[in-house]
């Protein structure tokens, strides 16, 4: 297994790779098996970022599968094949998870849920589309959710084809960015042992935005 982590980091992208882009940021992943369905992806042009958190179906190898086969995807299709339109990179994601996995003659239903940003530092504006994960952002105190479509990529979604909607959001001001698993917000914990849900993880959010994302 810890060989099999190795291969998975190597794989996959470094956090040092976004601070160098991004420098006033950070990546919160505490793993619950040492290999992991949840990864971030990083792609980087002369023009813009494109920055996304994936959460595959499955806990340990085979959610560390689905982590390697979403990452190679994810490059293939922005990379090689140039699709740079937030909600268009998750619409071919879509189809091209339901091909490899056979899923329209297989009973495989394996899928992911995820947010992308594509972001343009020269024009101030970050592009975001999600599947079953937001956004959420932070500007002159106060916190935004942009809300992602109701279905993941692959998995239980029947279509062969999948819709996906575009939000831009301005950055002129401050702004804080944050997008995540549900790991945050389905921790379970406190007194009662029950869920830290979306409303408290927003209230926490308020609460340290103004902090230095390094430490």
């Amino acid at each position: 297994m810890q060989y099999a982590k190795l291969v998975q980091d190597s794989l996959l992208a470094r956090e040092s790779s976004i601070r160098e882009i991004f420098p006033d940021s950070f990546i919160f992943n505490k793993p619950k098996d040492i290999v992991s369905g949840d990864f971030f992806w990083l792609y980087n042009t002369n023009k813009e970022t494109y920055l996304a958190t994936v959460d595959c179906t499955g806990h340990g190898v085979p959610g560390a599968f689905m982590s390697i086969l979403g990452d190679s995807y994810l490059n293939q299709i922005v990379n090689l094949q140039g699709i740079t339109k937030a909600d268009s990179i998750l619409s071919r994601l879509h189809g091209q998870i339901r091909r490899a996995l056979r899923q329209s003659s297989t009973e495989n239903k394996d899928g992911m849920d995820i947010s992308i940003c594509v972001i343009n530092l020269e024009h101030n504006h970050v592009t975001f589309a999600g599947a079953k994960r937001p956004l959420l952002y932070i500007q002159n105190d106060t916190i935004f959710e942009v809300k992602s479509d109701k279905y993941s990529v692959g998995g239980f979604q029947t279509k062969a084809e999948n819709a996906y909607t575009s939000h831009q959001i301005d950055f002129t001001i401050p702004t804080a960015f944050y997008i995540f698993s549900d790991g945050y917000v389905d921790q379970f914990g406190g007194e009662y042992g029950r869920k830290f849900m979306i409303n408290n993880f927003k209230s926490l959010l308020l609460e340290i935005h103004k902090e230095p994302m390094v430490r």
